[in-house]
C-alpha cells in the first residue's frame, strides 16, 4: 500500500511521486515529479478530480515523470473524461520520454501542448480511412 501525505505547501507525496498544484492565469498547473504507477493512480485521479471540482482547466507539467504505467494512464484518461463532461480542458506540458511514448501508444498524444501552447497530435494517421499503417495486399 502506498503512503500518501499532503503537506501544507500544497504538495502531495505518494511513495515515489509527488505533485504540486499552482496557477497560471485562469488555469491550474499540476507539476508531477517521480514515478506514476498503480500504487498512486487512485490518488492521482482524485487530485485531478479536485481540480475539476474547482471548475478550472488544468495543465499537467510532466517533464519530471521518470516512469508511468498503464494504471496511471487509465486514471489520467478517466479524469480527462470528467473534465470533458464538465466542459473543461486537460493538456500535458513537456512530457518526459516515457510519458510521451505511453500517451502515443494510448492515442492520448493529442493532449500534449506544442511550443505555442496548443495541443497537437504526435502521431497522425497516414491513410485516407484514418487507420495507421500499410494496406494489406490482396492476392
Amino acid at each position: 500500500m502506498a503512503a500518501i501525505a499532503v503537506t501544507c505547501a500544497g504538495v502531495t507525496v505518494c511513495e515515489h511521486v509527488s505533485w504540486q498544484r499552482s496557477h497560471e492565469g485562469a488555469r491550474a498547473v499540476v507539476t508531477i515529479v517521480g514515478d506514476l504507477d498503480f500504487a498512486c493512480a487512485g490518488a492521482f485521479a482524485a487530485a485531478l478530480a479536485a481540480v475539476a471540482a474547482d471548475g478550472t482547466d488544468v495543465v499537467l507539467d510532466m517533464r519530471g515523470v521518470a516512469f508511468i504505467d498503464t494504471a496511471a494512464v487509465d486514471a489520467f484518461d478517466r479524469a480527462r473524461r470528467l473534465f470533458e463532461l464538465m466542459g473543461l480542458r486537460v493538456t500535458v506540458r513537456a512530457p518526459s520520454r516515457p510519458v510521451r511514448r505511453l500517451l502515443g501508444l494510448c492515442r492520448l498524444d493529442g493532449l500534449i501542448e506544442s511550443a505555442e501552447g496548443s495541443a497537437v497530435p504526435m502521431f497522425v494517421p497516414n491513410r485516407p480511412d484514418g487507420r495507421v499503417g500499410r494496406k494489406r495486399r490482396s492476392a
